[in-house]
């Protein structure tokens, strides 16, 4: 009995040994840089996208859909994913995948919000879950450390590659834009990479892969950190960058002080006063949880706004417009279409909704009226025939300005507009814009 204890104790010893030889020995492997890629990676997504392209057959001009990829990185853990706004723009569908080893599914990604000048775009995927982010550095980068790059290299996924900083704030021409201060590396960078992330040995976020030269080997760029977070606070994150329009605003309080009447916000019965609490699930208590919730709201999308008024809470359903229709409901009380009429089908704009009380109604504009022209102050009549011909006359004639507008309406029904000395179906009028 003694002996086979004895022998039990000592096979003990050296199964213990060997564990513990195996341990220093993984351990000895696992580098700072596995250590990096380990920590980092779950939160690395390669993105992929089909995008609608021009392309040249001889003679013949053809829009075809295309295939793309890139990658991103999730900064905010309710699904913020940020990546170059290259890698996405024109996309109809983007789609967003994890490691196989840390996520298998793949994920629908909305566009939020963009920068093209600094090639920055924010996207959204929905997981009803919390996603592992990567933290964004506060120190400067420094010459000479080394760096490492996670990204979707010629198709395959989660590829690393190291480095280091080989170059500070460099001044590069990516086609039609101008980089300055971009970070410059030799750790392998290609198209693939674009939008990734470039970390740092603790693991942090230092900059967004985002260009590469051919002419040298050996150097990739990313945008610095520093001005990743100034341009997502300061622009990506603006309200002025969202796509849809709920008919209301909204002090820093979240406490409604505007409401456009005959707008969602109106219609879903919102009050001057009611204080924002949860937007379609996700709770208010910052600027920051408040415009991403605004951002990510698709136009024709439904929203729920719970919303506390006098001690209690109320729910508000509505239906997200456009931005561009929000605009020109804002401004002029009027919401347009475009339309083709006459023989040669011509585009021009038709009414399709008025605000009772905007600067529409007040000159006696109605739905199905057509916009033959308008007219700003000291200057010629101009035909609008898309909507972004109308916003670009809006933008450029300030809150209180004036527009004279010239409409067509069918009275008599018989689908023509006339205009004779006997009878006329051509109006005219002064728009005093909000």
């Amino acid at each position: 009995m003694r002996r086979d204890l004895a022998c039990l104790l000592t096979a003990l010893l050296c199964i213990s040994a060997s564990l513990s030889s195996q341990d220093l020995e993984t351990d000895h492997r696992r580098t700072p840089v596995v250590r990096v890629v380990e920590q980092a990676k779950p939160a690395v997504v390669s993105i992929t996208t089909n995008k609608l392209v021009r392309v040249n057959y001889g003679f013949i001009r053809r829009t075809e859909e295309r295939p793309g990829e890139g990658t991103g990185v999730v900064i905010f853990d309710d699904g913020y994913v940020m990546t170059n706004y290259h890698v996405v723009k024109d996309a109809t569908k983007i789609t967003v995948r994890f490691d196989e080893v840390d996520d298998a599914r793949s994920y629908v990604a909305e566009m939020v919000s963009r920068v093209e000048e600094e090639d920055l775009a924010l996207l959204k995927i929905q997981g009803g879950e919390t996603f592992p982010t990567i933290p964004m550095s506060t120190a400067d980068p420094i010459l000479g450390e080394t760096v490492v790059a996670i990204g979707n290299a010629y198709g395959n996924s989660h590829t690393v590659s190291t480095g280091i900083i080989s170059g500070l704030r460099r001044d590069v021409r990516a086609g039609n834009l101008n980089f300055t201060d971009l970070l410059q590396t030799d750790a392998a960078i290609n198209p693939g990479n674009s939008g990734g992330p470039l970390l740092n040995i603790d693991g942090e976020l230092i900059g967004i892969n985002t260009a590469v030269t051919g002419a040298a080997e050996n150097i990739g760029f990313a945008i610095p950190v520093a001005r990743v977070r100034s341009v997502l606070y300061k622009k990506l994150l603006s309200l002025d960058r969202a796509r849809a329009w709920l008919g209301f605003e909204a002090d820093q309080q979240f406490r409604i002080n505007t409401i456009f009447a005959g707008g969602p916000g109106h219609a879903a019965g919102l009050q001057i006063g009611d204080r924002i609490v949860d937007i379609n699930d996700s709770h208010i208590d910052s600027q920051k949880s408040y415009n991403l919730a605004r951002l990510s709201i698709q136009p024709l999308d439904p929203v729920t706004l719970s919303v506390e008024r006098q001690g209690k809470q109320y729910n508000a359903q509505m239906q997200a417009l456009n931005w561009l229709d929000g605009v020109t409901y804002e401004r002029l009380g009027l919401i347009v279409v475009m339309t083709h009429i006459g023989p040669s089908y011509s585009p021009y704009l038709k009414v399709t909704a008025v605000d009772p009380q905007g600067p529409a109604a007040t000159v006696g504009i109605q739905p199905d009226d057509v916009i033959a022209a308008m007219k700003p102050d000291h200057t010629r009549a101009k035909r609008l025939r898309t909507i972004e011909d109308l916003l670009l006359l809006l933008a450029r004639t300030g809150s209180g300005g004036h527009l004279e507008i010239e409409i067509w309406r069918d009275d008599d029904k018989d689908g023509a507009f006339e205009h004779t000395e006997l009878y006329s179906e051509v109006y005219t009028g002064q728009l005093d814009l909000r």
